[in-house]
């Protein structure tokens, strides 16, 4: 954005980036898509302002016959601008995305989503800018992939400096949401999210942070979910969840949640199969994290018949830790 020298600063810019790979037989797909918003203008004088910070999106698609496709995407927001001689400072861009990334392969799907809202404006003799706000939700169905794997990120953007005495500009907040499943028997499916508050301004309020993580897995395929919710957080919630389906129709479910108050992490995971419970030790497990550990085990092997697997599955046994 523009400087004033006596006046409001102008807005920042926005920006988008976009990128795609395809790839023949086992070759390996690889694409990766950043945007970061303009910066806001200064403003000066009473009565004026700083420009916001600019908007950014980006999007990446990653496709391969049957080598490894990776598709990930990078956005920040701009940082909002100055204020000087009682001028009100800029917020920082938010960011919000959805969606963003997907691909195609019968080999190892990889997709990450990450957004960073944008730092508020400094200010000189006023309260700091805000910090901008991050949302990044992805929810993505495969049925041709032999492992499902992805990540999505929320930052909030950083409160700006307050002068003369004034406080910092409160933080941003983070919301982090991701949903993945396979229709495909035997693939594992893992899913990650994680939301970071913005550090307020010195003396300005920090943001709240929410994470939540869903996998859905076919036949014998683990799925696997973890939230987390990093330290610094007002408020906010870490919830994760999964599900393994049989053939037949039945399935085994699990979920945690951790409330905020300090670092949290949820994490949960369900098998069906297997030759007995998966479940860490119970001494792995920190404080401020929620787990949930379900196993199903059929009496018989998965055989791709509805009936044979409703029988073996009605009549088998389910290991759980909570």
């Amino acid at each position: 954005g523009g400087i004033a020298s006596a006046g409001n600063g102008t807005d920042g810019g926005s920006a988008n980036g976009s990128g795609s790979a395809t790839t023949t037989g086992s070759h390996l797909a690889l694409v990766s898509a950043s945007a970061t918003g303009g910066t806001g203008g200064s403003g000066k004088g009473a009565g004026n302002h700083g420009g916001a910070g600019g908007s950014a999106t980006a999007s990446a698609d990653a496709h391969s016959d049957s080598g490894s496709g990776t598709a990930s995407v990078t956005v920040i927001g701009g940082a909002g601008g100055a204020g000087g001689i009682g001028a009100i400072v800029g917020a920082g861009g938010n960011v919000g995305l959805t969606d963003l990334v997907g691909g195609s392969t019968t080999g190892t799907l990889v997709l990450d989503q990450f957004a960073t809202g944008g730092k508020g404006g400094n200010a000189s003799d006023q309260t700091g800018g805000a910090g901008g706000n991050a949302a990044s939700s992805l929810t993505f169905t495969d049925g041709a992939a032999a492992s499902l794997s992805g990540e999505v990120r929320a930052t909030g953007g950083a409160g700006g400096s307050g002068g003369s005495g004034s406080p910092g500009g409160a933080a941003g907040n983070a919301a982090a949401a991701i949903s993945l499943s396979s229709t495909l028997t035997g693939v594992n499916v893992t899913a990650k999210s994680t939301g970071k508050a913005g550090a307020g301004g010195t003396g300005g309020s920090p943001g709240a942070a929410t994470a939540s993580s869903q996998a859905t897995a076919f036949g014998s395929g683990q799925a696997s979910a973890t939230a987390l919710v990093s330290d610094g957080a007002s408020s906010g919630l870490a919830q994760a969840s999964s599900t393994s389906n049989t053939g037949a129709g039945e399935s085994v479910s699990a979920s945690a949640a951790a409330p905020v108050g300090g670092p949290a992490t949820a994490i949960s995971l369900t098998t069906l199969g297997g030759s007995g419970p998966v479940a860490p030790a119970i001494s792995s497990v920190a404080k401020g994290t929620s787990a949930s550990y379900v196993t199903g085990l059929p009496t018989g092997p998965f055989t791709g018949d509805a009936a044979v697997e409703a029988a073996a599955f009605s009549g088998g046994t389910l290991y759980a830790l909570g």
